[in-house]
């Protein structure tokens, strides 16, 4: 399992970071998780071949982690030759269908090659390499609109992306505590460190990474990096990590 943090700023691009997009690769084939920096240029520069890509998860629907999905889209519906498919898992009904009205406004045809599926509680993606599950949290107004973190199996690895979480880390994936991760890839900008910490180093990880950063965040975590029991990095913009 190998990760590509394309895009690990907070909600607007900062200079060398761009927004939200990360892309995991198991035995060859590409999963991507929130598309909300220049994810096609990103993928593209990577020579990364976009037949490749079997899924894109999105945690909710901010500008920041969905706004560049029509790009990829367009990759699948227009430039691949392949017999390849595309799901895309949105975690609200009304996201996915104003997506595709404004995908035809932008005069380009949908294509059966990509299909679109509505994100719900459990185990909602399965191939011969991973296994992805949702699990709900409370970034949206406190739960009132629906956000999720992907928990992502294989044979031997399990991996976590927290998504964004609510300010009180209330919302924090329970199974970080429950289950045994390789790596665990965690918001750093909405939530208070000072009193949070504690928490975090609870997680059974091997390795947490920290993305959706901006600078003052980055001097807090970096401050108390001595009491993490496991391994820490901040994410930047094409850093890539073996799992």
């Amino acid at each position: 399992m190998k990760l590509y943090t394309l895009g690990t700023s907070h909600g607007r691009t900062e200079v060398g970071r761009a927004c939200s997009a990360h892309l995991l690769e198991v035995n060859g084939a590409y999963y991507l998780f929130d598309c909300g920096g220049d994810v096609e240029c990103k993928i593209t520069n990577l020579e990364i071949p976009f037949d490749d890509i079997r899924a894109v998860f999105i945690t909710h629907m901010h500008e920041d982690h969905v706004g560049t999905l029509s790009s990829v889209v367009k990759r699948f519906c227009h430039y691949n030759k392949t017999d390849s498919r595309l799901a895309v898992h949105m975690p609200e009904q009304e996201g996915i269908d104003v997506f595709k009205k404004w995908f035809e406004a932008m005069h380009m045809r949908l294509s059966d090659k990509v299909e679109y599926k509505l994100v719900e509680e459990g185990d909602i993606y399965s191939d011969e390499n991973i296994t992805v599950s949702a699990i709900p949290t409370l970034h949206m107004q406190n739960g009132e609109f629906p956000s999720y973190a992907y928990a992502v199996s294989t044979e031997d690895k399990k991996f976590l992306y927290t998504g964004d979480l609510n300010g009180s880390f209330s919302d924090y994936p329970q199974t970080a505590f429950e289950q045994d991760f390789d790596a665990i890839l965690c918001e750093l900008v909405h939530f208070n460190v000072e009193k949070n910490l504690d928490t975090i180093i609870k997680s059974r990880t091997k390795r947490i990474i920290f993305t959706h950063t901006r600078p003052a965040k980055i001097l807090e975590i970096q401050a108390n990096a001595d009491k993490f029991p496991f391994d820490m990095d901040i994410a930047e913009d094409g850093k890539v990590y073996e799992i």
